[in-house]
């Protein structure tokens, strides 16, 4: 989905912009509705910089279901990947289906199925919440204050801001906010850039339990650096190293801590499994060489 500028230009303030004249849905012949089609699916995704291979043969299937974790430090190429998958950043190759639609072939049809919520959540700051729902309704042709429409907005507790500048919110009610407009079409596809970060301890587990809530007839794909947010409310993990995948793992199939009694708790297994897996695959020689601002976060951190 495109992502909105810092304000909106030759607009008056607090007023949306006119939505492109060309979204009207594509005719496209429907798919055919098999249940284990997955809901999207990347195959073989790279993506080449001038002086970086940032992501290198990402390939994913993720099921109605799932909500599946991309964990890997900062610099890791997650970013990179996430907006591939969106299709706000096009592939140097490879593919993304959103069931057997072809995102390069059929933009609108398939990003009509997706709410994304990119790196740092940008918002209009001049616009209302209100106004941005009202925007995204009329982008993707659906009615305004929709039993889907109030769920939302009562599920992300933000009705008391609804009519407030999103510029003069808190980060926390910036985040619920761009959480709340991802879902407000009901799209099949979420795909989530670090959604909590810098939220508070309550914020977090709020955010956890409306992710948990909503997973049910969706496919979610979160990126973090946050080991705890993976543990909380993932199904799978995909750990993710220098541009390309290391592991691939249902939560429940994590290999034991040697040296836990009874292997750990779902969290330290994580953590062992992230730092034996990345540790074993450094390499010198790499465009992502590791700095300082490379870390990856556990609770006690």
């Amino acid at each position: 989905m495109n992502t909105p500028p810092n304000t909106p230009s030759n607009t008056p303030p607090n007023t949306p912009p006119n939505p492109p004249e060309n979204l009207s849905p594509q005719t496209v012949s429907p798919p055919s509705e098999d249940t284990n089609i997955p809901l999207i699916r990347a195959e073989n995704l790279s993506r080449h910089f001038p002086s970086v291979h940032a992501v290198k043969q990402f390939s994913l299937s993720v099921q109605q279901g799932e909500i599946v974790a991309l964990l890997g430090a900062n610099g890791a190429g997650k970013t990179t990947t996430m907006r591939m998958l969106a299709g706000v950043l096009e592939p140097s190759s490879g593919h993304v289906f959103f069931k057997n639609y072809n995102l390069l072939k059929n933009r609108i049809q398939c990003q009509k199925q997706l709410g994304y919520v990119p790196e740092g959540a940008p918002q209009w700051p001049l616009m209302t919440p209100l106004q941005r729902f009202s925007f995204r309704a009329q982008i993707m042709n659906i009615q305004p204050h929709s039993p889907q429409w109030d769920s939302i907005i009562h599920t992300t507790h933000i009705k008391h801001v609804l009519n407030k500048p999103i510029g003069t919110l808190s980060k926390g009610y910036q985040r619920r906010v761009a959480l709340a407009d991802a879902f407000i079409h009901n799209p099949q596809v979420l795909i989530l850039d670090e959604p909590t970060d810098g939220l508070d301890p309550r914020q977090k587990l709020e955010t956890h339990n409306f992710l948990a809530k909503s997973a049910a007839d969706k496919a979610i794909i979160i990126s973090t650096h946050i080991l705890e947010d993976a543990a909380a409310i993932c199904s799978r993990v995909v750990i993710f190293h220098q541009g390309q995948i290391l592991q691939d793992l249902p939560m429940n199939k994590l290999p034991p801590v040697p040296s836990i009694k009874e292997g750990g708790a779902t969290l330290e297994r994580l953590h062992h499994l992230f730092f034996t897996t990345t540790s074993e695959n450094q390499t010198t020689t790499s465009e992502h060489q590791p700095t300082p601002e490379h870390q990856i976060t556990t609770p006690g951190n």
